[in-house]
């Protein structure tokens, strides 16, 4: 620990925020992030570094997960091929259901009743993209167990239909109220239906169904499917895009009890004609990032503690504006990380990161450029779909009340000070 020697100036006020409690297990199983082109970065040290990657290329919708205590890379996936963390395909790892250009291809759950077993759940491409001949597949999950194939793991089912009927690209998951069990969730396609599952140690038990909000179709080119689902950290807020000014981003609460989405509210319409693929909410669900497409190039933040529509939407402020088209602002996932930040591919070599996403307006520290990935590398549109409920950070929505010092301050080593002036 050390003495930070603060200036007793009046204007200048000092806001300590102490993040001194090591990373929670939980949070460990979110470490290793394999995505794009020959690109992996590991969080074990407490910031991104890079790891030496091997020639698999991984374009959109792609999931990973590491050990829960130890943060070792365990499997990874693009929802039609499975690689063991020796980057080898892993024994009956062949021939998902999920498709390499869905959205949210792969979605990876613990077991709750078997630490060492995974369910790993694909969603399809949506019916109009790459259709040709073949069959729509909808949502399936399979069963990884890592005492098989010399504890590299194997899967022992495979492809065991959820939902056979034609879905969107949209695919998340989020705790249970009793901390134990987990709620998956996916929509249909051509309908306004939700469909939540639940998984407890017993398997996958209830499935319930919420008719809510807009209908999930686009008669012309099927484009409403695209675009991320994501559901608060907290669990009680759920967020939906649909790309190319379909159906526009809609917000809605969500009760981790019960499974139930309800109270359908529009953040963007469809006359406004923006192409929002991502999204995603702050760790402690007080806000909502949408990035816009690669013609304004913006992403815009919305405050949305209060859940009234006319809050979230007065709320509104663009954090960053792009001078550059086709920087690829708004056509890329968002995803929180285990150090809380938020982080976005951008179309080249670099990821994006909002520092702070829970500060309001510019304050939340969005660099475009927080971590080169390497010349050989190529950040596709996607990051590795994560259960964000294990980001999860307490604390209120309100702004912090900022108080002057006018003694020294201890703090711990690896802290985050940050100062205040009036300009």
């Amino acid at each position: 620990m050390y003495s930070l020697k603060v200036l007793k100036v009046p204007w200048l006020s000092l806001l300590l925020v102490v993040c001194c409690a090591s990373q929670s297990s939980a949070q460990r199983q979110a470490n290793v992030w394999y995505f794009g082109k020959h690109i992996g970065i590991d969080f074990n040290s407490g910031s991104p570094q890079l790891l030496s990657s091997p020639n698999i290329v991984l374009a959109e919708g792609c999931a990973s997960i590491a050990d829960r205590k130890t943060g070792e890379l365990l499997f990874y996936t693009n929802g039609r091929t499975v690689w063991n963390r020796e980057h080898r395909v892993m024994e009956n790892g062949e021939g998902l259901l999920g498709h390499w250009s869905s959205t949210q291809s792969a979605l990876i759950v613990p077991d709750p009743g078997d630490s060492l077993r995974y369910y790993l759940f694909t969603a399809d491409a949506q019916p109009y993209e790459y259709r040709g001949n073949r069959e729509i597949s909808g949502i399936n999950y399979s069963l990884v167990d890592m005492r098989l194939g010399d504890g590299l793991g194997a899967l022992l089912e495979k492809n065991s239909p959820l939902f056979s009927d034609t879905a969107t690209e949209k695919l998340a998951a989020t705790q249970h109220a009793n901390g134990r069990d987990f709620w998956i969730v996916a929509h249909e396609w051509n309908s306004d239906r939700f469909f939540a599952w639940l998984l407890t140690p017993n398997g996958i038990e209830d499935t319930v169904i919420s008719a809510t909000g807009s209908v999930y179709d686009d008669p012309h080119t099927g484009k409403g499917t695209i675009g991320y689902l994501k559901i608060s950290p907290n669990g009680k807020l759920l967020a939906a895009a649909a790309t190319f000014g379909a159906l526009g981003v809609e917000l809605f609460d969500f009760d981790a009890h019960t499974g139930r989405i309800s109270n359908p509210r529009q953040i963007i319409s469809p006359e406004a004609n923006l192409y929002v693929y991502a999204l995603s909410f702050s760790p402690r669900s007080c806000k909502l990032y949408l990035g816009a497409d690669s013609i304004r190039n913006a992403i815009a933040q919305y405050d949305v503690s209060s859940g009234e529509i006319e809050d979230i939407l007065k709320s509104r402020k663009v954090i960053y504006q792009s001078p550059f088209l086709g920087q690829g602002i708004g056509n890329s996932a968002y995803q929180i990380g285990p150090d809380g930040k938020i982080y976005s591919p951008l179309l080249g070599s670099w990821l994006s990161s909002i520092a702070y996403p829970d500060a309001d307006g510019i304050a939340c520290g969005y660099n475009p450029q927080a971590l080169y990935l390497g010349d050989d590398a190529v950040a596709g549109l996607g990051l590795p779909n994560m259960i964000d409920s294990w980001f999860a950070r307490e604390g209120g929505c309100s702004p912090p009340r900022l108080e002057p010092f006018t003694k020294d301050t201890v703090i711990c080593v690896g802290s985050i000070a940050r100062f205040q002036a009036p300009w």
